[in-house]
């Protein structure tokens, strides 16, 4: 039986991190799992300052992904982070944190667009240890 204590989610703020948060928050409780918000940024007013847990909290609430009362029950950990590329500093805190799980959303572009940005989902899967959904 896979035990998961730790699941990460990489928040850019899009559509699909958001519906992931509420699969990952609903995992997370029902796994009495400690969850981990992880934005990668460049800017200097980024949105959660280090282990800024109010800031996640009020996020999540606001998009609609959890009551307070849900949120409350689930242990929550609020990132930003500046350094590196966005799939390296996934990695790397998913290693430091001993992450057992990652979840991602992916925008689904195909084609094109696809092939000239790649996909951040594909590449952290391909790359990670932890396993991804």
């Amino acid at each position: 039986m896979l035990v998961v204590n730790k699941i990460l989610i990489a928040r850019d703020f899009s559509d699909a991190s958001t519906r992931v948060l509420r699969h990952g928050l609903a995992l997370a409780a029902q796994m009495q799992a400690q969850l981990h918000v992880l934005h990668v940024t460049d800017r200097a007013d980024q949105p959660y300052s280090a282990r800024d847990l109010p800031a996640v909290r009020d996020d999540l609430q606001a998009a609609g992904v959890a009551s307070e009362e849900d949120l409350l029950a689930v242990p929550i950990v609020g990132v930003s982070r500046k350094e590196g590329g966005v799939v390296d500093t996934i990695h790397q805190y998913a290693e430091t944190e001993e992450i057992d799980l990652i979840a991602l959303g992916t925008h689904g572009r195909e084609g094109a667009g696809r092939l000239w940005r790649g996909s951040v989902a594909e590449a952290v899967i391909r790359g990670g240890e932890a396993p991804g959904c």
